[in-house]
Parts: structure tokens; sequence; C-alpha cells
């Protein structure tokens, strides 16, 4: 490891303050996808736009840029609350989870969906792109990546 990249704020409704798999991941060594918004009113712009903003003037060990591939924030505020009393959810397409040879891909919004689908294809071509539907996963307040977790030792 060379160097750890620290990023801002993460999405309202992440009772988790901002892990790093519901804001950008890296598609491989030289690209990154990051949560973006284009609303303004949308209560995780700010946040977005300044994460963006790091990634885009981030220069890799050798001086070169990492892609950086932008990845517009599904609906985040729900009807009712969560399990927490939040009006948020952390709905992330970046809480993907790549196994062996799929990876599975949280989707949340139709309007999203398909574009997110192809690009992951595009980064991951030996793998099956497998989009599961999270609504309601992510109500409890995680994702596909959040719900994996490792078993040691048995």
């Amino acid at each position: 490891m060379d160097r750890i990249i620290w990023l801002g704020d993460g999405l309202a409704g992440d009772d988790t303050d901002g892990h790093i798999d519901d804001l950008t991941r890296f598609l491989n060594p030289n690209t990154l996808m990051t949560m973006v918004s284009e609303n303004t009113g949308d209560v995780n712009y700010r946040a977005l736009k300044e994460n963006l903003e790091k990634l885009r003037s981030l220069t890799r060990p050798d001086g070169s840029r990492y892609e950086i591939i932008p990845v517009h924030l599904p609906e985040t505020r729900i009807k009712g609350t969560t399990v927490d009393g939040s009006e948020y959810v952390p709905a992330s397409y970046a809480n993907f989870y790549i196994a062996n040879d799929v990876v599975i891909l949280p989707v949340y919004d139709k309007k999203y969906d398909g574009g997110v689908t192809e690009m992951m294809q595009h980064y991951f071509p030996d793998r099956h792109i497998a989009a599961i539907r999270c609504a309601d996963l992510v109500w409890g307040q995680g994702s596909v990546h959040c719900i994996t977790q490792q078993l040691y030792g048995i």
C-alpha cells in the first residue's frame, strides 16, 4: 500500500458515518467509481461533490491521474423512516460485491440501473453482473457489500 485516500462525509442515513463502500470503489487499479448527485437540493449533494473534487485532484504514485467514473446516486429519501428513525437510506451502487465469477450489484432506481449495470459489465467483462433490487435491504441501512461478512476459524 502506497497511501490512504481519505474522503469526506458519507451518505445521509448511513449509520456508520461514511463507510467507503457507499461512496467510492476501485473498479481496477486505475479506475474509481464514485457516487454523485446533480440535484443541488439533495441532502448528499455537497458531500458527494466535495468527494468528487478530491478524487479528481488525486494522483497515483507515478504522477498519473486515476480515471474517475461518476455514478448517479439513486433516490435516498424514503417514505416513513428506517430502523433507526432516519428518513434517508444509504442506497448506493458502490455497495457491490465481487465474487468468483459474478459481481452482485445492488439496484434501486430504474432511471440509472441499466446504465450502471452496463458500466460494471465493461469493467468486469469476465464476470456476470447480477443486478439485485435492494430497496428493502437498504431500509436496514446496509446493502450487498455491507452484509457480506467474513467468517474465520470455522
